[in-house]
């Protein structure tokens, strides 16, 4: 098991990162067999991971956008729940950004 990170935080916790998820799921795996009832662990997840999408044509718009990536994207077998354009953001040189 490869650990790259070991950090005290002020709050008195530990934080230790590994290279994968199998390696931070068989490190909290031991950590509650072993200490159970002294330590605990939680494997830190992202809220609302953001993705930035550059130059998109100009007739595609906030209302076609989920259509066009789903059908553009069949293989990433992306799901509408969980997709939600926040809005489109124009720059100096006209190019569409999502």
């Amino acid at each position: 098991m490869g650990i790259n990170t070991f950090k005290l935080l002020k709050s008195g916790k530990v934080l230790i990162e590994t290279k994968s998820k199998e390696e931070i799921k068989a490190l909290e795996k031991d950590c509650k067999t072993k200490c159970g009832g002294v330590l605990e662990a939680n494997i830190h997840t992202l809220r609302k991971p953001t993705l930035i999408i550059l130059n998109i044509l100009e007739d595609i718009s906030t209302t076609n956008l989920e259509d066009t990536l789903f059908t553009q994207n069949p293989d990433l077998n992306l799901k509408k729940e969980t997709w939600k354009p926040n809005s489109a953001m124009k720059r100096r040189n006209r190019s569409g950004t999502w």
